[in-house]
């Protein structure tokens, strides 16, 4: 169960890097950098809650 959680973390994580990538290949500019940036924050904050929660649920 806890392997799972991480995984789905992570695997979020990656898949918002893949999308920043994607975007930011198909246009360079200001607004997609910006929010690309907030996209990856957001995707390390979604797999942290993960962790946590995981950790939580341990004990």
């Amino acid at each position: 169960q806890v392997g799972e959680c991480e995984q789905a973390g992570r695997w979020a994580g990656e898949w918002v890097h893949r999308q920043v990538g994607k975007c930011m290949r198909r246009q360079a500019g200001e607004w997609v950098r910006r929010r690309a940036s907030e996209w990856v924050r957001a995707g390390g904050r979604a797999s942290e809650w993960v962790r946590r929660q995981t950790i939580l649920s341990m004990y």
